[in-house]
């Protein structure tokens, strides 16, 4: 069975505030996430995942993340005519998304400075982003269906939010705070460290994160060795794998272990557990103080992560 075809077991209907949407009026962030949402990090521009969990009707709303694509060749890429829209689909409507929206209540970190054997990856990330001309931003698209296609090809809408960011950083700022629940499927290569100061495989900072948090997805869609896999995740029997990705390689769907049956958990610890770090020690400090340009840049929480008791970034809860 070829992966799209096992997705379609998971196929629900397009999400009300989807069929909704407007151009000129931007969807409510809050329904947005409260959706099925498929998390790339390091995606570029990658069409791959489309072409399985949307066009099985398995998810709408996409993240992807990545430092290497500026806002204006992102935009360039989704004009009339530039070649590289989603087949079958146009653009319904663009909409600008600022940070203290994507992080309203604020931000703790899940590491200790013992996690950090490569750094924060502060340094790293501003250099990709200068060499790219890319400043950081958060693009959410809603893209319609042309009357060209019908269902069998993909939903009549789906919605992409693109971040320019750093996808480790994301991953824990999107969905390891309070009141956050973990995305139900992610993307995830590993060859080598390529353009990321760390893996996004087993033991990298993301793992440890979502390990930490408690916020793992149900589904992986992994390019790499199998060892190399999180731990807790095993490949879904009789489901073929896929090629995909700049270099066409193959990928392989994962799902998460009954809890019972899996005996390779990380056994918690409980300096990492349990309060998940939003007691007032994290916090009382205020907003995390390493950004780029500013003190207070409320871009941080989604550029470099950062060990805990260098404080917390505090953003404007509602």
């Amino acid at each position: 069975m070829i992966i799209r075809d096992y997705l379609r077991r998971f196929a629900q209907p397009m999400p009300g505030w989807l069929f909704a949407a407007k151009p000129d009026h931007r969807p409510p962030l809050d329904d947005v996430f409260a959706s099925r949402t498929v998390y790339y990090p390091g995606a570029l521009s990658d069409g791959h995942p489309l072409t399985l969990f949307a066009a099985s009707h398995a998810a709408h709303f996409f993240v992807y993340v990545d430092y290497g694509l500026s806002e204006a060749e992102f935009k360039s890429r989704l004009s009339p005519g530039s070649g590289q829209l989603p087949l079958g689909y146009e653009t319904l409507g663009m909409y600008s998304v600022g940070p203290e929206e994507l992080a309203p209540a604020g931000w703790t970190s899940h590491l200790d400075e013992s996690d950090l054997r490569r750094g924060s990856g502060q340094e790293w990330v501003t250099h990709w982003m200068r060499s790219s001309g890319a400043t950081p931003y958060a693009v959410l698209v809603v893209f319609r269906r042309t009357a060209d296609y019908g269902d069998g090809h993909g939903p009549e809408r789906f919605a992409l939010l693109q971040i320019c960011a750093d996808g480790i950083a994301t991953y824990a700022a999107l969905f390891c705070q309070a009141k956050q629940r973990p995305p139900w499927a992610l993307i995830l290569h590993d060859f080598g460290l390529g353009g990321n100061y760390d893996s996004f495989a087993v033991d990298g900072l993301m793992h440890c994160i979502a390990q930490r948090a408690e916020r793992r997805p149900d589904i992986v869609l992994f390019e790499g060795a199998p060892h190399r896999m999180w731990d807790g995740y095993e490949p879904i029997p009789g489901v073929s794998t896929s090629r995909g990705g700049m270099g066409s390689n193959r990928r392989t769907l994962y799902q998460r272990r009954c809890p019972e049956d899996d005996t390779t958990k990380t056994p918690r610890d409980p300096r990492h557990f349990g309060a998940r770090r939003t007691d007032r020690a994290c916090s009382d400090a205020g907003r995390h103080d390493t950004g780029p340009n500013s003190r207070n840049d409320p871009w941080q929480p989604f550029l470099c992560v950062s060990p805990c008791d260098r404080r917390g970034w505090q953003g404007s809860t509602h």
